[in-house]
């Protein structure tokens, strides 16, 4: 059974803990960018000597999906339409490119302890108390 005053204090520890965390990543995410340097014709990914691109691993997808349409028992359909989303999602975080741009160091230790106490505080206010 909680304490008088309990709830709140654990309320006010996890607003205050969301806060500091989307402060620390609006202040870090202002600086970083990402860019996804892959074509439709691009390779997603090489196996020994077979160019996966991306018309290639979409066309197993959209196969696997009809077959999975006709026989949704069919195991073979079901790892053909896995590999193929596998492989899509892969090849694309393969291609993505994350850039820092300059900032401060004072800015970038500052929005890193923003993002470290915050989540130190939401962390704390979520945890299960023992059972008294």
């Amino acid at each position: 059974m909680p304490r008088v005053g309990e709830s709140d204090v654990k309320t006010g520890r996890f607003v205050l803990g969301v806060a500091l965390l989307c402060v620390g990543c609006e202040l870090f995410l202002r600086s970083a960018g990402l860019a996804n340097l892959s074509t439709w014709d691009a390779e997603l990914l090489s196996i020994a000597d077979l160019r996966l691109t991306t018309g290639f691993v979409l066309a197993g997808f959209g196969f696997g999906l009809v077959l999975v349409y006709v026989d949704p028992q069919s195991m073979l359909a079901w790892m053909l339409v896995a590999a193929a989303a596998g492989a899509f999602v892969l090849g694309v975080i393969l291609h993505l490119e994350a850039r820092l741009w300059r900032m401060p160091p004072a800015g970038l230790r500052c929005s890193i302890a923003l993002l470290a106490v915050g989540l130190g505080i939401f962390l704390s206010s979520v945890r299960l108390s023992p059972i008294d």
